[in-house]
């Protein structure tokens, strides 16, 4: 079940801001339900459009029901006459909308049900029974919402009070409401892939009782606001999923949103259009029916045994013009008992496995260049490779640009050639810069192929990026994650392989970079046909711009981070130290390690964060950031004494890498340098909340400042320390670093809290 409350500006009679009053005009309104009821008429779905009455009419027919209108002004005036004065003010924009009812109606497949004749709040301190009953009443009296031509009703904001009202005034069914403990559980509600469809209770709801309750289904979220931080492509696998269920069970899966959210929420037509594809192509197979309100009535009342799966939409008009329960989008299936989630919850859990095991396991590949060829490889040509890592890292940063994340949160196909283009713009870029920043330095011939090598194997990630981007948007995340595994595994085997046979760094880098994109190109990229695509799909060059913008101040940011933790390198390089050079390649890998933590924290925080900030302010965001920065103490408390066994083990038996050349001395340097990095981590842990706060604030410019000021506080110390105190030096930057960071943070939180942009 699909259905739409419609109501124009009437939803937003007492919280009507300017802003309303720029985008909810006629004209857009119009152009809005023209592309609904196309989208509809694309695919066959027949939906039910809820109107508030006075919405349906003509501003002189309108007129000439104001003094009938006189006892529902009199009983309702807060609401009335903040009304009739708006519209007055207004001129009726937005207020009324009979084009956009014919558009509707003319059709013939579209159920027409009651909105109310107002949108009065039927649980407002105003609305007294008398008054709900005039408004009732007034309803009635607009023909097409005469008693006979629309039976089922849909309560203003979900309101549901005085059903025996509706039965007094013909109408036989009404959307039940689905209740929330909080706003903040109706957001996070949004992020759950396991949403069962609904288990109706048929003895309880069909009986002899009028009006009957329909499912309330669930809103199709409003991108807009806060609601714009759930990914369209989770949606859309939300929705995928509470269909499959029905489906296979015998539920309903009702839907339901306000045409007014289509106004000013982002991609919302591609994601309406993505799930609307998907119930064809299942009603196609015959796994589902799709039907309207008084068709499931109808429907189940003949055929008691069957259970339909409703699509319904709307919540709070003035939070989200979503303040309504979701309305009906019914689809029906055959079998009557309940199968349970468990497929679903199965397929989720076995998702998170792969994606889990993908991460791993392209860290270990990071982690795993270096040890080997400290095992296998000369000394210089390790120094070497970290050497070449510090310039090739931080500029492959840059060269992504972000542009996966931007693309699976905008979630829109038609974008794919522009990401194909810019992806492939910055892996020439990548290549070129390394080239030109390695001969600069007039090193040698292996640290420019070095750093060419490394450079191509950063460029057939951001390939294979490509795919995966559109994978994840299409919520296709087991293949993606499944193909980053393979690819990483066919690079660790060739590599080993090759190091293990002739000891070679370079070729042996070289060799694996080639097996991992034959990979690419043959498996990864042939069966989803993206380069056809974009030959045949020129990129939209407006988003050029748009799209430079959003990733490149993040990803300068990142680029940043990713070079203070390196900077020290330097340092050994200025002083002609070849073995520390080699030994900071080594502790690097705790780097790497650190990153990941806090990086996957807080990604994981970024939902649950927010949503704390919306629902309690500052006070809930922090008492919420305190327990995750507990827990990041407690993994970092056991990096240390994981640590520290490695440093007793160090000390009696030495690094266990069979045939490495560092002497014990440099083994003691990789071991206290690798503290170093731990250390100036776990610093990271206790800004965690106010870091987190400038993500969810995207202030991009005041976290690019935060990691230049990094970088310039670690290659200061690191430079000026060296030479009077060696590889220390190092180990004393990465703290420097850490300490720079915490202060920075707070002194931009500070200045963040002045400003009032975390006084949500």
């Amino acid at each position: 079940m699909l259905s739409f409350d419609c109501e124009g500006k009437w939803g937003l009679t007492d919280c009507l801001t300017e802003r309303h009053q720029q985008l909810y005009t006629t004209s857009n309104l119009e152009a809005i339900y023209w592309r609904l009821t196309s989208l509809l008429r694309k695919y066959g779905i027949d939906a039910t459009f809820a109107f508030t009455a006075a919405f349906s009419l003509t501003a002189e027919r309108f007129d000439r029901l104001r003094p009938e209108m006189e006892e529902l002004r009199t009983r309702a005036q807060p609401w009335i006459g903040r009304a009739l004065a708006a519209i007055e003010k207004d001129k009726g924009q937005g207020w009324f909308g009979p084009y956009c009812f014919d558009m509707v109606r003319e059709p013939g497949c579209h159920e027409i049900a009651s909105h109310g004749f107002s949108h009065l709040p039927w649980r407002a301190s105003y609305a007294t029974r008398a008054a709900l009953d005039a408004e009732l009443a007034m309803c009635r009296r607009v023909p097409a919402f005469s008693d006979g031509s629309v039976s089922t009703f849909v309560f203003p904001r979900n309101q549901v009070a005085h059903q025996d009202l509706l039965a007094e005034h013909g109408f036989t069914a009404y959307r039940e409401k689905r209740t929330f403990s909080s706003r903040a559980a109706n957001l996070a509600s949004e992020f759950n892939l396991l949403s069962p469809s609904e288990d109706f209770n048929w003895n309880e709801n069909w009986n002899d009782k009028i009006p009957i309750a329909l499912p309330a289904g669930r809103f199709l979220n409003w991108r807009h606001g806060l609601r714009r931080s759930v990914p369209a492509a989770v949606t859309v696998r939300r929705w995928q999923n509470m269909l499959r269920d029905a489906a296979s069970g015998g539920g309903i899966v009702h839907a339901w949103t306000h045409p007014e959210n289509f106004v000013d929420g982002h991609d919302m037509f591609q994601m309406l259009e993505e799930i609307l594809r998907f119930v064809a192509d299942e009603r196609e197979a015959g796994r589902l029916h799709v039907l309207t309100n008084t068709q499931f009535v109808a429907r189940t009342e003949r055929l008691p045994s069957l259970q339909p799966v409703s699509f319904s939409p709307s919540p709070d008009p003035c939070v989200a013009h979503a303040s309504h329960t979701e309305a009906p989008a019914p689809v029906t299936s055959a079998p009557a008992t309940r199968a349970p989630v468990s497929a679903v919850a199965q397929s989720a859990h076995w998702e998170v496995s792969e994606v889990a095991l993908s991460q791993t396991i392209f860290a270990a590949m990071q982690v795993y260049i270096p040890w080997l060829a400290a095992s296998k490889a000369p000394l210089a040509d390790l120094a070497t490779l970290a050497l070449a890592q510090s310039i090739v890292w931080p500029l492959a940063m840059i060269a992504q640009l972000q542009l996966r994340t931007i693309y699976v949160v905008q979630g829109e196909r038609s974008l794919l050639p522009l990401f194909v283009q810019l992806r492939l713009a910055g892996c020439v870029f990548l290549v070129a810069c390394a080239a030109i920043a390695t001969g600069m330095l007039h090193s040698g011939p292996l640290l420019l192929s070095l750093a060419v090598a490394l450079a191509l194997i950063k460029c057939v990630e951001n390939v294979a990026d490509i795919m995966h981007g559109e994978l994840q948007r299409a919520m296709e995340v087991s293949r993606g994650a499944r193909s980053q595994t393979y690819r990483c595994a066919i690079f660790i085997s060739v590599y080993t392989v090759g190091m293990v046979s002739g000891g070679q760094l370079l070729l042996s880098l070289v060799a694996a970079a080639a097996a991992m994109a034959a990979w690419v190109v043959v498996v990864d990229m042939r069966p989803r046909r993206f380069w056809r695509d974009l030959l045949t799909q020129g990129g939209n060059l407006d988003q050029v711009g748009p799209t430079l913008k959003a990733g490149l101040s993040l990803s300068t940011a990142l680029a940043f981070s990713s070079l203070s933790v390196m900077v020290g390198r330097w340092a050994a390089v200025r002083a002609g130290d070849t073995e520390v050079l080699a030994a900071t390649a080594l502790a690097g890998t705790m780097a790497s390690i650190v990153a990941v933590v806090l990086v996957a924290t807080q990604q994981y925080s970024f939902t649950p964060a927010r949503a704390q900030l919306d629902a309690g302010g500052m006070p809930a965001f922090r008492a919420w950031c305190r327990a995750v920065t507990w827990r990041l103490h407690v993994a970092f408390a056991g990096l240390t004494l994981a640590w520290v066994a490695a440093a007793v083990l160090v000390y009696y038996f030495g690094l266990p890498v069979p045939g490495h050349h560092l002497g014990i001395g440099l083994q003691h340097t990789v071991v206290v340098l690798a503290g170093c990095f731990l250390a100036g981590g776990w610093l990271s842990v206790l800004c965690f909340a106010d870091i987190l706060l400038q993500y969810l604030m995207r202030r991009h410019g005041t976290i690019l400042f935060i990691a230049m000021m990094q970088v310039a506080a670690a290659a200061a110390a690191s430079m000026l320390l060296y030479p009077l105190m060696g590889w220390i030096a190092i180990g004393i930057a990465e703290l420097v670093r850490g300490l720079t960071f915490i202060v920075a943070v707070r002194y931009t939180s500070r200045l963040l809290e002045a400003d009032g942009g975390a006084s949500t």
